[in-house]
């Protein structure tokens, strides 16, 4: 397996776990990403990347998501080709609605916290979306 691919695969499971575990995606992790998805695998369609930027800014303006679920996006999405954003994006919707619909059955089976209250963990489908992505761009 190529470094590149295998240090995403990394810091993709690195996302998962502390998007379950904390609920927060630091730093560090993202910028890891973005460098890792700019050496590796080169800065690709930047113009189209600026729109993105600005309508993911607008989503984290109205608190539709979260900061860390932006700048982790934009860290994958920088190595992803423009041809196929709008097939990652539907995955991402895609798997964080089967995401959202399984922590809704659990919730309502625990009985332990409100789902109105319960945080999502978006990390989860923008980082196995991006990697995707990533991949089908090679």
């Amino acid at each position: 397996m190529p470094l590149g691919l295998l240090s995403l695969v990394i810091l993709t499971v690195l996302v998962i776990y502390y998007d379950l575990s904390f609920r927060l995606i630091p730093n560090w992790l993202s910028i890891a990403i973005l460098f890792a998805s700019c050496v590796f695998f080169g800065a690709k369609s930047l113009g189209y990347l600026t729109f993105l930027s600005l309508s993911l800014y607008c989503l984290f303006y109205f608190k539709v998501i979260g900061g860390g679920d932006v700048k982790l996006a934009l860290a994958y999405f920088i190595a992803i080709d423009s041809n196929l954003y709008t097939d990652v994006i539907l995955l991402i919707l895609t798997l964080g609605g089967i995401l959202g619909f399984i922590c809704c059955v659990a919730l309502k089976l625990s009985g332990t916290a409100s789902i109105r209250t319960y945080n999502l963990p978006y990390g989860i489908p923008i980082g196995l979306s991006g990697f995707l992505g990533i991949v089908a761009s090679i």
